[in-house]
């Protein structure tokens, strides 16, 4: 006698779960390489990443990447290397930066029809309209920043406006002319992102020497003085990224999957990465300054290991909601090429005028570290998979055997549905399944082992550009003792 039933489906309304045990209806423990929201009620594979290998290797990460009016993205690495992709999609190694001192570009941006790219002691400056790239015309040694040895200075654009971080202090470019510290903030504060609000200029900051106090300013850019709209003083290690979403500010603080989000007065806890066993106190993960971008609506961001025990799984994020009223829901929908899920590094994205996604990465876990840069091409991804929360029994003195059907709308040719369980927190271990193409199923041939718990997993498994479109999973219970 079937004592419980249980249906997972509109995974676009409850995204991933708070963790394993609990989360909001519809809500999962885990979801990879999965469209949640392209068509709402059926879910099926992203689009794979591809590799771009040619004359891309580097011994260096790239932190920045610029797409501009003129149809061209721009990689720049933390050694000045540059690479170029045109507007036919060919990449090609430029001419490296050489300047004086600290060539490594920390971040860069497009502003009035020049490139401006921030260096350690200066401030390069490139107009790419021309032809070739333009690259050949480049300055360099542009402007002295202050500063001298800042590593990690960051840009954002406001009010027509291009301001530069330089440690405590942030300079300007206005109309093409360099201004040297328009603001200024106590020695002890170092400033690591910025970002917008309305006409206002966001600014994260971190305390020096203390590792677990962050601070975000609003400036209406104009104030002297330090007089801010806001002033929040948050508990967590560094702002490292603001998310660029429509109608809402989110930034990413911490070093444990905090999101924040800002409420016009104050900044207040949002949502937190989950991970798979619990964050342990010795697991440290951040969002990369130029680790986020925007595509079809749908903001994405990277988690990148930063410490030498890392949570999983590291990789691509998503927070989006389909529509006006629909649920803000988090996912984690892509996989780099590598398919790595420790020691990750995602250090720069953009989304290109035709749509394209271009993400640069590093992997970490070998004996030396490998670098690539990965576009979302045509293919769908080999597999993708969601996991349902923790199933438990409403009496842990009786043990269950539960069998599950997946509800599809197609099975293309060379695609297929696979069940795998999770029976008292073992392993996942696929079962025998059956597919009913009458009435579009795909069940569990065998019922479970006896247990007081499981998870199922459900996994898509695709075919070059075919992908299996599933629609719901129904959990049942058959034999109680």
């Amino acid at each position: 006698m079937i004592e419980m039933r249980i249906e997972f489906k509109n995974l676009w309304t409850g995204g991933l779960a708070d963790s394993k045990y609990v989360g909001s209806e519809n809500s999962v423990a885990a979801i990879k390489n999965l469209a949640i929201h392209d068509e709402l009620g059926a879910i099926r594979l992203n689009k794979a990443f591809v590799r771009q290998n040619a004359a891309l290797f580097r011994t260096k990460r790239f932190d920045a990447i610029v797409y501009d009016n003129a149809g061209q993205t721009w990689f720049f690495d933390e050694d000045g290397q540059v690479i170029r992709r045109n507007g036919s999609a060919v990449y090609a190694n430029m001419t490296a930066i050489s300047g004086t001192g600290g060539d490594g570009v920390s971040d860069a941006m497009e502003y009035i029809d020049d490139i401006y790219y921030a260096r350690e002691q200066m401030i390069g400056k490139a107009n790419v309209q021309a032809a070739g790239g333009g690259w050949a015309g480049r300055t360099d040694d542009w402007q002295v920043p202050t500063g001298t040895g800042v590593y990690d200075r960051c840009m954002q654009i406001q009010n027509d406006i291009l301001f530069i971080s330089a440690g405590n202090i942030i300079d300007q470019v206005e109309a093409g002319t360099f201004s040297a510290a328009v603001l200024t903030f106590p020695a002890d504060w170092n400033i690591t992102s910025m970002g917008k609000y309305g006409t206002d200029l966001l600014i994260g900051l971190e305390k020096v020497g203390n590792t677990n106090i962050s601070r975000i300013v609003r400036w209406n850019t104009w104030s002297t003085n330090n007089s801010f709209t806001s002033d929040d003083i948050i508990p967590e290690s560094g702002v490292h990224s603001f998310l660029d979403m429509d109608n809402l500010s989110v930034a990413a603080i911490g070093t444990q999957g905090n999101l924040y989000y800002y409420d016009g007065f104050v900044w207040k806890r949002f949502k937190r990465i989950p991970s798979e066993a619990g964050w342990e106190p010795d697991e440290q993960a951040t969002v990369k300054l130029n680790a986020s971008t925007n595509l079809q609506g749908r903001l994405l961001f990277g988690l990148s290991g930063s410490s030498a025990s890392q949570p999983s799984p590291l990789g691509i994020y998503s927070l989006a909601s389909y529509a006006e009223g629909a649920p803000l829901v988090l996912s984690s929908p892509l996989t780099i090429s590598a398919d790595v899920r420790e020691k990750l590094e995602i250090n720069a994205m953009e989304v290109l005028g035709d749509g394209t996604l271009v993400t640069a990465w590093t992997d970490t876990s070998g004996g030396s570290n490998v670098y690539g840069i990965d576009e979302q091409g045509s293919a769908m991804c080999a597999e993708g998979y969601f996991d349902t929360r923790l199933i438990v029994g409403e009496d842990r003195r009786k043990t269950k055997r539960y069998k599950a059907t997946v509800s599809y709308r197609d099975i293309p040719d060379g695609t297929s549905f696979e069940i795998w369980a999770s029976v008292n927190g073992g392993a996942f271990a696929a079962m025998t399944v059956v597919v009913d193409t009458e009435h579009r199923t795909v069940y569990t041939k065998d019922l479970t082992a006896f247990c007081t718990d499981l998870q199922f997993r459900v996994k898509l498994i695709g075919s070059s550009t075919k992908t299996p479109i599933f629609e719901s999973l129904i959990v049942e219970d058959e034999q109680t003792r």
